[in-house]
């Protein structure tokens, strides 16, 4: 299996030689591939969103965690209001390629650009913390201050700095587990077999 440029993944690698080889003696396998790789790449697809909604990543920054609860979200990384789960997208491209990751200009700001965000939880990094942030930011706490009773503003502080992400590869971990990589490989086979009269 190989990456392509936006967290998406190509089923087939290994299994490539085999699928055009038998498709070269039977034109009406194409059919029956194309089948068998949509069952095996949702199944890929719902063990990305296991491996999210498990929680199993690193913890949340503390000041997160705290604007997370008093907005009334839980505390699982990755998951706030359901939009990486929702960006997340199986599609098969033709009968020996199936695609798995984040669909194209999934994140966009408010003036329609494109965002990476999606990369770039799954990769990590740092974003440079700009004045639109910091102002944007402080008036989220003082919003939250008066919506709770309590004093979240301290002081206006620096815009100066940069807010580091960690890296959690929620798409990743998944196709580099052995076990799952077998389990594809076993769907598509199977689905394969079937969806071409040979059980």
């Amino acid at each position: 299996m190989a990456k392509k440029p936006g967290l998406s993944i190509i089923l087939g690698g290994d299994l490539a030689k085999w699928q055009k080889w038998a498709l070269a003696f039977d034109g009406s396998l194409k059919v029956a591939s194309e089948r068998a790789l949509r069952k095996a790449s949702l199944y890929a697809l719902s063990e990305i969103h296991n491996k999210i909604k498990g929680g199993r990543y690193t913890r949340l920054a503390p000041l997160t965690l705290l604007l997370r609860q008093l907005e009334g979200y839980g505390s699982t990384p990755l998951v706030r209001r359901g939009r990486l789960l929702r960006a997340l997208t199986h599609d098969v491209i033709n009968q020996t390629e199936a695609h798995v990751g984040l669909t194209l200009n999934a994140f966009k700001d408010r003036k329609g650009n494109t965002s990476n965000i999606g990369k770039l939880l799954h990769d990590g990094g740092t974003i440079r913390v700009t004045e639109a942030m910091r102002r944007a930011f402080m008036r989220k706490l003082g919003r939250l201050s008066q919506k709770k009773g309590v004093s979240l503003v301290k002081r206006r502080g620096s815009s100066k700095g940069r807010i580091r992400i960690k890296p959690r590869r929620y798409i990743g971990d998944v196709f580099e587990d052995a076990m799952v990589a077998r389990k594809i490989e076993s769907i598509y086979f199977e689905s394969l077999a079937r969806e071409a009269g040979f059980r």
